[in-house]
């Protein structure tokens, strides 16, 4: 798949079906629409490219209701290829482009930095400054190229619900990992750097790895969970994982931290890009008369998770 960000040099020689969307999550409402323009495509004998944004447009329109972001954009990136697109365009959402008309738009990325074709978006997509702009706007401004725009429905859930950014999130704010698998597709995950902490849990029997997640990212709600943890070198080990502010030692943290407590593993992870994925809720996080009842809830806690996980505890060598 071919990226470009900033301005579009050159456009493609062929032509493209395209399409064009924040895409946060990369739901399966958006797999639904996005595997539409490559099969599109390859009838026209056509590229496909998608057109999405860094960083989120509310970032720069409305920064207070800005939403965390379900997918950083290497992820979004790396399922947008997954779906079968040929070319990216990354738009840098900053004020001047906040200010761009949809028929400057319009010319300027889909029609000359793209030699779009076609473009399929999802119902009641609007661009543009002032959010004017829509699939009329591309079809009136793209008639002397040949240009046409048309809108199609995302897929529902299995029970006909919209399936959408905003019910990913609210999933994850309530622990609903099932649902969230379902409109996903997957089990959400979080990526972030491997920080020194204060090294409590190694002195309970129970080393983790604090792991910083970007301040952009949408967070996993407080509680414990069985999930699944990747290091720098791509291997992938079952975890215990808590969300939380830690009440049994600290008595107002200011924020949640993510800590991952990596099953028969007893490795340095310290300053590795990891990523953890939320498979299963546990419990919610609470706090303990005394370290030793949290630390025979951990062990409890591992042990739900191996069942949970499929994951049988390694022997002890004698």
């Amino acid at each position: 798949m071919i990226v470009v960000r900033g301005p579009i040099e050159e456009s493609s020689p062929r032509g493209t079906v395209a399409t064009i969307g924040v895409y946060d999550g990369v739901h399966l409402g958006h797999r639904h629409l996005l595997e539409q323009v490559p099969a599109r495509a390859r009838e026209l004998g056509l590229e496909s490219a998608g057109v999405t944004f860094g960083p989120h447009p509310a970032a720069v329109l409305n920064p207070a209701a800005v939403p965390g972001l379900i997918t950083d954009l290497d992820t979004r990136l790396a399922l947008l290829d997954e779906a079968g697109i040929d070319r990216v365009v990354i738009i840098d959402f900053d004020e001047a482009a906040s200010r761009e008309t949809a028929e400057e738009f319009t010319e300027r990325v889909i029609i000359r930095g793209l030699n779009c074709r076609e473009v399929i978006v999802g119902r009641g997509f609007r661009f543009g400054s002032g959010r004017e702009g829509s699939v009329d706007t591309m079809n009136e401004r793209g008639a002397a190229t040949g240009l046409t725009a048309t809108e199609v429905d995302l897929a529902g859930d299995r029970s006909g619900g919209a399936v959408s950014s905003s019910r990913v999130r609210s999933a994850v704010a309530s622990r609903d990992t099932a649902l969230v698998r379902e409109l996903l597709g997957r089990d959400f995950t979080v990526e972030g750097v491997v920080e020194h902490g204060d090294h409590r849990g190694r002195t309970i029997g129970f080393p983790t790895a604090n792991v910083a997640v970007p301040p952009n990212r949408l967070k996993a709600a407080d509680g414990v969970y069985a999930g699944w943890f990747t290091d720098a070198s791509g291997t992938e080990r079952p975890c215990v994982v808590n969300v939380g502010r830690r009440p049994t030692f600290i008595e107002r943290a200011d924020h949640s931290l993510v800590e991952a407590h990596v099953l028969d593993f007893d490795g340095d992870l310290y300053g590795q890009q990891v990523s953890v994925r939320f498979s299963e809720p546990l419990r919610g996080e609470k706090r303990f008369e005394s370290v030793d009842e949290l630390v025979a809830q951990i062990g409890a806690d591992c042990t739900r998770a191996r069942e949970l996980l499929g994951v049988v505890a390694e022997e002890t060598q004698p």
